[in-house]
């Protein structure tokens, strides 16, 4: 009854559900962030930087950019993203995502700050070792900058949203292989560890205390095998096609064409021919009831001959 009673404050409380708005502006942005991480479909890398800034700025709109309301949310994202989350990496699949460098949209906030550049060199240079190969793709960067070659064709041009980013430039950065590599590599990667933790979560389910003795090899394909078919069991309840679908109603087709077939001057006679069926059955029933009953009196006489033949051989010895 007291819990009652505490609950009941706490709900009639209206600073209980301001305080629930306030967490609800707060973190809907956030949450948004999350998804993009966890998502299997696509990469992240190419938009979590962007994200983060759109974030702050739907929270700073969600409590009507007053300073004092949204400060200290802010203080607490940065710090996190700037202690555990942020990493050149970053940086430097923003500035290579088409997605959002030739946005139209006069909303877009892209631009190549010093942060930006930063990210992109030092990436260039922990990832690609050959100093030539480094100058080459520096060298080539300002064609896509410029849009030039492929990068300025027709049809980059149109599918620059429509295909992933690493796609695009598997697809139109040919002329500059150092680059393309180079992009490909950085715009195909993830941003959580999502992906293996559901790896070793399969692993659990295989290498289990009576199977504790597999190989690595075959744990490896038995593993493999699994996430294969979680994989296309998702794709499949995602993607329901109707021609697929059985119906089953072979016996109501054949029912509608029966009707159609039949005849209704003819249901009488149908009705006649099948009077004459039972009395036919019945007749042959009967017949093989009187055999039976022949053969079973003619097995008992055959038993009492037997009999006397016994006794007359007991006699003679």
């Amino acid at each position: 009854m007291r819990d009652g009673k505490f609950v009941e404050k706490v709900v009639l409380d209206p600073n209980f559900w301001k305080n629930i708005t306030t967490c609800l502006k707060a973190a809907n942005p956030l949450i948004k962030v999350f998804r993009l991480v966890d998502f299997d479909e696509k990469p992240a890398m190419p938009f979590i930087y962007e994200e983060v800034d759109r974030c702050k700025e739907k929270i700073q709109e969600n409590f009507k950019k007053v300073k004092k309301s949204y400060e200290s949310i802010w203080k607490i994202i940065d710090d996190r993203w700037a202690s555990q989350l942020h990493r050149p990496l970053h940086t430097a699949a923003y500035f290579l995502n088409p997605h959002l460098r030739f946005d139209p949209n006069p909303e877009n906030n892209y631009k190549v700050d010093l942060e930006v550049k930063m990210g992109f060199y030092d990436c260039l240079e922990r990832m690609v070792l050959n100093q030539d190969e480094r100058n080459k793709i520096d060298s080539q960067i300002d064609f896509f900058k410029a849009r030039k070659g492929l990068f300025g064709s027709t049809q980059a041009r149109n599918m620059w949203n429509k295909k992933s980013p690493a796609d695009w430039w598997e697809s139109y950065g040919d002329k500059y292989p150092e680059l393309q590599r180079f992009a490909i590599r950085i715009l195909s990667l993830t941003c959580s560890s999502s992906g293996y933790e559901r790896n070793w979560s399969a692993f659990e389910m295989v290498h289990t205390k009576r199977r504790n003795r597999l190989h690595q090899k075959k744990m490896n394909d038995l593993v493999f095998v699994m996430c294969n078919l979680k994989l296309k069991d998702k794709q499949v309840r995602k993607k329901v096609e109707l021609d697929d679908i059985s119906l089953n109603d072979e016996w109501l087709a054949n029912s509608q064409t029966n009707e159609e077939l039949i005849d209704p001057e003819s249901e009488d006679d149908i009705e006649d021919d099948f009077v004459e069926d039972d009395k036919e059955d019945e007749l042959e029933n009967h017949d093989s009831l009187e055999t039976t009953f022949f053969n079973d009196e003619d097995d008992e006489e055959n038993q009492d001959i037997e009999a006397e033949e016994n006794d007359d051989m007991e006699d003679d010895f």
